[in-house]
């Protein structure tokens, strides 16, 4: 065992197969690793844009704020910033998220329209992220394999105010039938061993014990073969872990190109956006590949290492001199080739975050012809136009709605929007009214935590507005708000669940912070009975 301090002032033990492998890995950069458990680990939180608006984040936090150069929307904070018990926090403005974390899904290059997958979302960091870039506007699936993890997504997701999303709970091969072909941009932060994380989370060596880099492999190899399928021809896939095990990263792209011919590498250019904090210096991934720079195209192009050594080396076996393996070898070397100089590694001893891998991968794009068309799978829709507003008199009420239901909802919408709904289409299922796009019957089968914008539910016919509904909305899309300032005492009351002693025209009322929703609160015409969901209440 190694034995290295950390910022606590204590100590954690390194496995020795882990130390000779980073050793090998890492050659001169070995020590300067170890070095970087004495320091303290980065903390971060993302500013949501979509929650946000014209607001800057200085506006909240003070002019001190530093900035994480590889998102526009992160900033590094102390130890000793309670920006997790920040009205703000649980009014949905920022996601607290370790630093390098963030770098993945800007690689991906989401815009708004597009329609997107992150196929092992929870907690729910990188999906809000993503949902930020698209601005409501377009569709985000989001899924996690455990229902309780995909439970957690879903808070995190409603918190943040995006609406136009699919939370599933399943096993990555059981969205391929639904969304064969579909996606424009994928992401699959794969589980890992966590080997970039043990600074942060010692208890993580653990686990590495337990289970170790070929453990996770097997799962990671079956994750990218579905994400592949499901992505769009001309799409894009980023693969990322926070590991460092060639197992876990190179060895699962070389295996996903050598079964996917339209599949390729894409260098990861604009990443030259990552900086360091303090001393260390600014990175840029399109030089060759440096240990010092802390990112690069992969490590030196001396050091073979880097790939597994017995992948590299298969190609030896059996006939050499036959044709046909030759051609073989000759793609498989151009494989590892493309691996080996277009991924990016993390090393917290270069950067201020942990460690993190990222590679950016490419389907080609191809014409489909009438009958590939005709027989795309038939729950797909190509085009999410941006939600505006419509008339209320021009709602079409969902099938299995009863008169009561609709008269009920009728009465709530006229008395929060007036004559306009931010809605596009309304549909029902299991006594739950959603908004969106999607017809609800294409996703039949699906183990969908949430179908689209939920915007309330029925108790004896009675419409009751939902949370994610008061997280999505803006005071400008409502008549009804009241509007709570950032030093007003009843801002925590509220969101600790209390009762307002506001007196109010009698009905629902959006609270909102910044011209931003954050839940609803009933008025009784004396005072405001609390509607925030009990479950997130501040502690």
């Amino acid at each position: 065992m190694s034995f290295v301090s950390y910022e606590i002032g204590g100590y954690m033990e390194l496995p020795k197969v882990y130390t000779d492998r980073m050793r090998a890995l890492l050659k001169n950069e070995y020590e300067a690793y170890i070095d970087s458990f004495n320091t303290p680990f980065y903390r971060g939180l993302r500013m949501n844009p979509i929650k946000m608006g014209n607001n800057k984040a200085q506006e909240f936090f003070g002019e001190d704020l530093e900035p994480i150069m590889w998102t526009p929307y992160g900033y590094y904070i102390s130890a000793q910033n309670e920006a997790s018990s920040s009205p703000l926090y649980y009014g949905g403005f920022y996601y607290i998220q370790e630093p390098s974390a963030m770098a993945p899904v800007e690689v991906l290059e989401v815009e708004p329209g597009m329609k997107v997958l992150d196929l092992c979302a929870a907690p729910g960091g990188k999906s809000t992220q993503i949902g930020g870039h698209l601005q409501n506007h377009g569709l985000l699936v989001s899924n996690d394999i455990s229902t309780s993890r995909a439970y957690g997504l879903l808070k995190n997701i409603e918190l943040a105010g995006i609406k136009n999303v699919i939370v599933t709970s399943e096993d990555a091969s059981g969205l391929v039938p639904y969304f064969t072909n579909y996606f424009d941009r994928i992401l699959v932060d794969a589980p890992c061993s966590g080997e970039g994380m043990f600074r942060k989370n010692p208890k993580m060596i653990t686990s590495w014990q337990e289970k170790g880099p070929v453990y996770y492999q097997v799962i990671q190899k079956t994750i990218i073969e579905s994400a592949i399928l499901m992505l769009k021809p001309g799409g894009l896939l980023v693969y990322s872990t926070c590991t460092f095990s060639s197992e876990e990263n190179e060895d699962v792209l070389i295996h996903a190109l050598e079964k996917n011919s339209d599949l390729s590498i894409v260098p990861i250019e604009h990443i030259n956006r990552l900086n360091t904090r303090e001393n260390k210096t600014v990175i840029d991934s399109s030089r060759e590949g440096n240990p010092t720079d802390g990112i690069g195209s992969n490590i030196d192009n001396n050091r073979n290492d880097c790939v597994n050594n017995n992948i590299m080396n298969s190609d030896n076996n059996g006939d050499n001199n036959s044709d046909n393996n030759s051609d073989n070898n000759s793609v498989k070397n151009s494989v590892k080739n493309s691996v080996k100089n277009g991924v990016v590694r993390l090393y917290p001893q270069n950067i201020a975050g942990e460690g993190h891998f990222i590679a950016k991968l490419r389907k080609k794009a191809i014409t489909l012809v009438e009958d590939q068309v005709e027989n795309q799978v038939p729950n797909q829709i190509d085009e999410f136009p941006k939600v505006s507003t419509m008339p209320i008199k021009d709602i079409k009420w969902p099938l299995g709605m009863n008169s009561d239901q609709i008269d009920s909802c009728n009465e709530f919408l006229k008395a929060l929007f007036g004559d306009f709904v931010p809605f596009s289409r309304l549909q029902m299922i299991n006594e739950k009214l959603y908004d969106f796009q999607l017809p609800l019957s294409k996703t039949k089968g699906l183990r969908a935590l949430r179908t689209g914008w939920l915007v309330g539910d029925f108790n004896r016919n009675r419409f009751q507005p939902s949370q994610a509904l008061g997280s999505g909305l803006l005071a400008s899309d409502v008549i009804r708000s009241y509007e709570l300032e950032l030093d007003d005492p009843l801002l925590k009351r509220y969101f600790k669940g209390e009762t307002l002693q506001v007196p109010l025209e009698k009905g629902y009322w959006l609270i909102t912070i910044k011209g931003s929703g954050v839940g609803f609160v009933k008025s009784d015409g004396k005072k405001l009975k609390n509607k925030y969901n009990p479950s997130w209440l501040m502690g």
